[in-house]
């Protein structure tokens, strides 16, 4: 057990863009073929498919699957509807851009920083294997990185947050989850974490009912939060 405090993020949307990845991705492969107001519209609409299908598993309305074949299956339903081919250029191009996802400015070196005084966890709904290697392209490093992907269920569905103190020791109660999403910090209070919520760009904001017990405007702010400004 270790006596340094943990911060549990979640990091798609939090520390890394995957929207805005995704929104650049469709921009650079479709626009030469759709324009680009298409394209924009394109990448909108692979996104709602994907949270569409997500929002089914969480409900218990379809069976779980792994976050990369739910792009995939968003990817290829929608292909058809701009003339496009499954199996084609831009669909190469496209596929698997959930291991590609850029990281905002601030989140190597902040973390780096949060790291040296206490114990940095991810957990994240995307495949460990694509988060992993959206993590090394954009040199995101935790002291340990999880998917709710090895319990076949996706955050906020409550059982999502037990990982990091199933299998890590970790105590909710003494412990940060940090996300740019509400529903993910509403999921991780309930199962009796300290919510830290980070503005991002693309992330839904709070509902007026929301209660956080932090807001920060970064991680440097978030670093003072918790080492109590000693840092």
């Amino acid at each position: 057990m270790t006596h340094r405090p943990a911060v549990v993020f979640d990091i798609g949307g939090t520390l890394l863009d995957s929207t805005g990845t995704v929104q650049a991705e469709c921009h650079a492969v479709l626009s030469p073929v759709l324009g680009t107001t298409a394209a924009a519209e394109f990448a909108a609409a692979w996104q709602h498919r994907v949270e569409a299908r997500t929002a089914e598993i969480v409900a218990g309305q379809a069976p779980w699957a792994p976050s990369e074949r739910l792009q995939h299956e968003g990817l290829a339903g929608l292909l058809p509807r701009y003339d496009l081919e499954v199996g084609g250029v831009q669909y190469e191009a496209l596929n698997g851009a959930g291991s590609r996802s850029q990281a905002f400015p601030d989140a190597a070196a902040g973390l780096a920083s949060l790291a040296e005084h206490a114990q940095v966890i991810g957990l994240t709904n995307t495949d460990l294997a694509a988060s992993s290697a959206s993590c090394a392209g954009t040199g995101l490093r935790w002291h340990a990185l999880l998917s709710t992907d090895s319990e076949r269920t996706l955050k906020p569905r409550p059982e999502a947050y037990l990982q990091p103190e199933r299998r890590l020791g970790i105590n909710p109660a003494r412990s940060w989850f940090v996300a740019a999403h509400p529903w993910d910090l509403r999921g991780a209070a309930e199962t009796g974490y300290r919510s830290v919520y980070l503005p991002r760009p693309h992330a839904d904001g709070p509902e007026p009912e929301d209660d956080f017990d932090a807001t920060v405007a970064s991680l440097e702010e978030l670093l003072a939060l918790v080492t109590g400004g000693a840092a």
